[in-house]
C-alpha cells in the first residue's frame, strides 16, 4: 500500500470520481464522506491544516482516503476528520469493500512515518455504529504500543421502515399513535385548510431555501445563533443546492392557511432518509403542532417513496423517540501516542 498526503482544496474535485467509487451506499455515513460533501464543508468551515491521505494498492488503484485537516486542541495537534464535529453527522475513513483493515493499517503506518505532520493525538470521530472502523482501528493502534480510547460521541434515533404508514402507527406506543393520529386530523379540519408538499422544479428554489433557513432561526435562539456564527447560513444554502442538484435533497414544508409553518431539509441517500435539519413557527401556529403534523407526513411519504430507514440523525430530543426512534450509536476513537 501506497499513501501520498494532499494538502490543497482542488483534491476533492481533482479525485472526486476515485473517491466516490469508493462508497457503498448502504453505509450511513456514505453521504457525509464523498467528495462534494467533503469539499464543501471545507470551502465554508474549514479550520486548521488541510491533510486528505490517500491510499493506493500496488498496481495504483484508489483503495482509501482518510479526510483529515489538523488543528490544535486544547494545547495537542490534533488529527480531525473534515466535518467533525458540527455539522458531519456520520464520518470515518473511505476504503473499498473488504479494504477497510489494509487501509487502516497503511494510515498508521504513514502517522508513524516522516511524512505525517506533527501530531499528538488522531479523532476518527463521529464513526457510526457497525462501521469497520470501529472493528480493526483500536487493535491496529493498540499493536503500535498507542493509547486508545473508543466512546460513545451521541446517539442517532433511527426508525426502521416496514408496509405502510398504518404499519408505522400501530408499533408506536399506544398513547403517542393516538396523539399523531389526533394531531394530523386537527391539521386537516383547521379552519383555513393545512396542506404539505416537497419542493420541486415547479418552485423558486432559492426563495424556498430563504424560507426554510427563516423557520429554522425562528424555532429556537440556538438555531439563529447557529446560523450566525462562522457562515453557518452559507454552508446551509450551498449545501441545499448541492444536495438539490446531486438528488440527495427531500425540502418539505407545511402549509397552515397559505403560510409556511414547518420545515424539513432531509437528505436522501440510498434507502435512508436523513432529517438534517428542522424550522418551525409555533409563535403563529404552535396550537396545530406543526412539527409533530410534518414528520407525520414526511414519514408516510418516505415509506411510499419506498425507504427503509428514516434516520434522525445525532442527538437525543424526546420526539424522535416519540415518532419511533430507536438509539443506535455514535463513536470517536482517539488514539494517543504512547
Amino acid at each position: 500500500m501506497q499513501t501520498e498526503t494532499h494538502a490543497d482544496a482542488a483534491v476533492f474535485e481533482r479525485m472526486a470520481d476515485e473517491w466516490n467509487s469508493l462508497h457503498d451506499p448502504t453505509r450511513p455515513e456514505a453521504l457525509f464522506l464523498r467528495a462534494e460533501w467533503q469539499g464543501l464543508w471545507w470551502r465554508c468551515l474549514g479550520r486548521g491544516d488541510l491533510n486528505v491521505v490517500s491510499v493506493r494498492d500496488n498496481d495504483g488503484r484508489l483503495t482509501g482516503i482518510a479526510p483529515w485537516f489538523v488543528e490544535d486542541v486544547e494545547g495537542k495537534r490534533t488529527v480531525q476528520t473534515i466535518g467533525y464535529l458540527d455539522v458531519g453527522d456520520y464520518l470515518g475513513v473511505v476504503y473499498a469493500p473488504d479494504q477497510a483493515e489494509a487501509v487502516l493499517s497503511a494510515l498508521l503506518a504513514y502517522l508513524d512515518g516522516d511524512e505525517a505532520p506533527a501530531w499528538d493525538v488522531l479523532n476518527v470521530g463521529s464513526v457510526p455504529h457497525g462501521a469497520p472502523t470501529l472493528e480493526h482501528l483500536p487493535s491496529l493502534a493498540q499493536a503500535k504500543g498507542w493509547q486508545v480510547e473508543t466512546r460513545v460521541q451521541d446517539v442517532a434515533p433511527v426508525v426502521t421502515l416496514a408496509g405502510d404508514f398504518e404499519a408505522h402507527l400501530e408499533a408506536l406506543d399506544g398513547k403517542q399513535r393516538r396523539e399523531l393520529r389526533r394531531k394530523l386530523r386537527r391539521a386537516e379540519a383547521w379552519e383555513g385548510g393545512a396542506d404539505w408538499y416537497t419542493v420541486g422544479p415547479e418552485h423558486d428554489f432559492d426563495e424556498e431555501v430563504a424560507a426554510f433557513l427563516d423557520l429554522m432561526a425562528m424555532s429556537a435562539p440556538e438555531k439563529a445563533t447557529f446560523l450566525e456564527e462562522r457562515g453557518y447560513r452559507a454552508y446551509m444554502e450551498q449545501l441545499a443546492a448541492l444536495a438539490n442538484d446531486l438528488g440527495w435533497l427531500r425540502l418539505q414544508f407545511l402549509r397552515v392557511q397559505g403560510q409556511r409553518a414547518a420545515g424539513l431539509l432531509n437528505l436522501v441517500y440510498g434507502k435512508r432518509l436523513m432529517v438534517y435539519n428542522s424550522g418551525f413557527n409555533l409563535r403563529d401556529f404552535g396550537a396545530i403542532s406543526p412539527g409533530w403534523v410534518l414528520f407525520g407526513y414526511s414519514i408516510a411519504d418516505a415509506i411510499e417513496q419506498g425507504m427503509t430507514h428514516y434516520d434522525f440523525l445525532r442527538g437525543a430530543e424526546d420526539y424522535k423517540y416519540r415518532l419511533g426512534g430507536v438509539d443506535t450509536n455514535v463513536y470517536d476513537v482517539v488514539i494517543r501516542r504512547g
